[in-house]
């Protein structure tokens, strides 16, 4: 009797002490998730704090440099400029991944149909009577940090309507982080839904080294959405703990190994990068005779740019950007020029091929609003040196009836394009 009692007097405070036990054990663990979050957001923030100047859009704000791009800008509409681009959205996209979202500013205007605006832009579906092209590319091409009447596109729509006098509307589908893969299937996506133009003109070169592995910039994300598409709800908020998160991230070996490590690392250009470079550029050929065949078949004119950009025949001494981190960003895209530049079949590689990368080799001045995309002089010379190239290939029609003519013309008929020429 004597033991029931002490039993039942004994109950009560293991009791006690087993909750209060798993409340402390409860708030330790509250507490360190807490910690281990807080750790995890400093190190963002000092992160994010730490790149922002090795970001292709580096500047926040009007300064010295920009103003001297933007001669006819105020500091308040540079700052406003530089507001619209950073503030650009992107959504999803079917097969493609993504796209801009629709944006509407003083500036920066994307169309509900997925492209940018130009100058003067024409409706949406495109009229008959108009001469219509479809202008494809990456964020260079979409015109990231300049106005929608200064990009490529525009000057472009300018000039061959000045030249052929007749109604010429550019449609701008560039789209940051495209490249040739995701150019043709959206080339094909709008075919698919009856916008026909009478010219589809692909502006390519930089994504096509900085995406080597030929996977769109989304990739990784949608992997990952799928491969924990399956996994109960109860799992997915353990594994974003923060506490747990940590455990794995320390327990996790260095994947240091691969190709990809091997690449980055190497000074100069051996064998397996010299593999790499090859692979990117036969992508690139083969999305090219593809899109090629399928323009025949609707009757578009198909043209191909290889841009220019300041890694390759520029005075660095003039590139207010010069100090970007180039190898980290895009580690083989200085090299990937250099070797296209080498091989003959690849620069000079038929009539509707137009070479651009080395038309600024001469140029003396700053050309680049951020690491990579034109300013406001760059995109007219490189709109100049399409509409010449176009013009001297009578790849366009030189008269008022709106109907392409593809001529045949030797690989090695290049214009000759300068900064002097281009200036009209």
């Amino acid at each position: 009797m004597g033991k029931l009692k002490s039993f039942r007097f004994i109950l009560p405070r293991l009791l006690q002490w087993f909750c209060l036990i798993l409340i402390n054990c409860s708030l330790l663990f509250v507490i360190l998730n807490v910690f281990v979050w807080g750790y995890y957001k400093v190190d963002e923030l000092r992160t994010k704090s730490h790149d922002a100047d090795k970001t292709p859009l580096r500047y926040k704000k009007s300064n010295e440099a920009l103003e001297k791009l933007f001669p006819k800008l105020t500091q308040h509409q540079i700052n406003e400029l530089i507001s619209d681009s950073r503030r650009i959205l992107q959504e999803y996209d079917s097969y493609t991944q993504f796209k801009e979202a629709p944006y509407k500013t003083r500036f920066v205007n994307v169309d509900s149909n997925g492209f940018r605006h130009s100058v003067n832009q024409g409706p949406w579906p495109p009229q008959r009577n108009d001469f219509v092209i479809f202008f494809f590319g990456g964020s260079t091409s979409f015109g990231y940090g300049v106005p929608d009447h200064e990009t490529v596109s525009s000057h472009l729509q300018i000039i061959l309507s000045q030249q052929l006098g007749i109604p010429v509307k550019v449609y701008n589908f560039g789209r940051a982080a495209y490249f040739s893969s995701q150019e043709r299937i959206l080339f094909q996506k709008l075919l698919v839904d009856g916008h026909v133009p009478d010219m589809a003109i692909f502006m390519d070169g930089v994504n096509e080294f900085a995406l080597y592995d030929g996977e769109p910039g989304y990739t990784k994300q949608l992997k990952k959405f799928m491969q924990e598409a399956d996994i109960p709800l109860s799992r997915k908020l353990l594994s974003e703990l923060p506490l747990l998160k940590l455990v794995n991230h320390t327990m996790r070996p260095a994947n240091n190994s691969g190709l990809g490590a091997v690449l980055e690392g190497a000074d100069g250009a051996p064998e397996t990068e010299m593999k790499l470079l090859a692979g990117v550029i036969r992508r690139y050929q083969r999305n090219r005779r593809i899109i090629e065949a399928i323009s025949r078949d609707f009757g578009v004119a198909s043209v191909f740019v290889w841009q220019p950009m300041p890694l390759y025949q520029y005075d660095l001494a003039h590139h207010i950007f010069k100090d970007f981190d180039y190898g980290k960003f895009t580690p083989h895209l200085k090299r990937g020029y250099e070797f296209v530049s080498s091989v003959s079949d690849y620069r000079e590689n038929g009539h509707n091929f137009i070479w651009l990368a080395d038309m600024q080799r001469d140029a003396d001045r700053p050309l680049y609003v951020s690491a990579f995309h034109y300013g406001p002089e760059m995109s007219r010379f490189v709109a100049n040196s399409i509409a010449d190239t176009l013009m001297a290939r009578n790849l366009i029609p030189a008269n008022s009836s709106i109907t392409p003519r593809v001529l045949s013309m030797s690989a090695t008929q290049q214009p000759e394009t300068s900064l002097a020429t281009a200036e009209r």
